[in-house]
């Protein structure tokens, strides 16, 4: 009998983590145990899968449990996120004969507070070598950190009827939470320099919550003032296609995002993004072939990702054509198939 795996998600959200994970689960030929934090979409989808699935609303429950189980016929644990990760170091070293795999996602998981003392039958698996060489830089032995990008399920076709390009108007997409986070203070600078040296009128669309902070206070106020630019809040929209055939480009502002899942989703849409050359855009950028449309995080950025837009524009049938030629990349090194058995291989 092959090892038993106990699969814990410290969310019950339907965010990208979640959604990884519930391919692997979907797709995957092993069985597994499966926590996740409260009920919710999440849990009824898992539900709908061959795992044993159960609920957990606190931490000290959730890891008794998986200690006694650990004490039973289990033999390896695996965290979706790592924010237990100091709850995974302590079971570690109880448990030094068992495997433990944490899946880091986000820069706040790498610091060497975190990390530090870190089990060696722990493995640390990284979304991108952006968040691997953080880990490493902090002092973690390399040996136990391994980078495994995220999979792809390409679309079956690419009849896609994206928005028709309208001279007069440039329209982006941001997807994600509008907060400080995600960079909306950037939003802003290149909002203001459209209207000070640009012709065409500016659409930016919003697709996901808003978080009332400050900045996104500030960005409320002075984007109002601006009589080239308009800004549409759609709030969280569940259907891809209705965010891509409604933009020219999307956009991604944080210059240190680990991976996110946006970049490549755009590219299935045959919808041009324009990001940082830096984190783990940049990383994605370099996969995908398309270096061209990064920007330097520098003075004067603004400038450059204007004339990236202005370039997307002109060019936008060639880059949909080459966004197709790309997505052999999805087949041959991001499918859920290689995904799931780099993944497994660690338990």
């Amino acid at each position: 009998m092959g090892s038993k795996t106990i699969v814990i998600s410290p969310s019950g959200g339907w965010y990208g983590s979640e959604q990884v994970l519930f391919g692997h689960m979907s797709n995957t030929d092993k069985s597994f145990k499966i926590y996740v934090l409260k009920s919710g979409v999440f849990v009824e989808k898992l539900r709908s899968l061959h795992h044993k699935v159960s609920v957990f609303n606190g931490i000290v429950a959730l890891y008794l449990n998986v200690f006694i189980l650990l004490l039973t016929n289990y033999d390896s644990v695996y965290v979706n996120e790592g924010g237990h990760i100091r709850y995974i170091k302590l079971l570690a070293k109880v448990f030094s004969k068992k495997k433990f795999v944490i899946h880091v996602r986000l820069v706040e998981d790498t610091s060497t507070i975190r990390l530090q003392n870190l089990p060696t039958n722990v493995t640390l698996v990284c979304v991108s070598d952006f968040i691997r060489n953080l880990i490493i830089v902090n002092g973690i032995n390399h040996k136990q950190v391994v980078t495994i990008h995220d999979y792809v399920i390409r679309p079956a076709s690419h009849s896609f009827q994206n928005k028709k390009a309208n001279s007069n108007v440039v329209s982006i997409g941001i997807v994600g939470r509008v907060s400080s986070k995600k960079g909306i203070l950037r939003v802003l600078s290149l909002c203001e320099s459209w209207e000070e040296s640009q012709n065409l009128q500016f659409e930016v669309n919003f697709f996901g919550g808003v978080v009332e902070d400050e900045d996104v206070e500030e960005f409320r106020k002075k984007s109002i003032l601006l009589k080239k630019v308009k800004c549409i809040y759609h709030g969280f929209v569940d259907n891809q296609r209705d965010i891509y055939a409604s933009v020219d480009t999307i956009i991604h502002f944080n210059a240190f995002e680990p991976f996110p899942r946006i970049y490549f989703e755009s590219i299935c849409n045959l919808v041009p993004i324009v990001g940082f050359n830096s984190g783990g855009v940049g990383e994605q950028a370099r996969i995908m072939g398309f270096e061209d449309l990064l920007v330097a995080d520098t003075k004067g950025w603004e400038n450059t990702m204007m004339n990236v837009l202005l370039y997307i524009r002109d060019h936008n049938q060639e880059l949909k054509e080459r966004m197709l030629s790309s997505w052999d990349v999805f087949d041959n090194r991001l499918n859920i198939k290689k995904y799931i058995d780099s993944i497994e291989q660690k338990f």
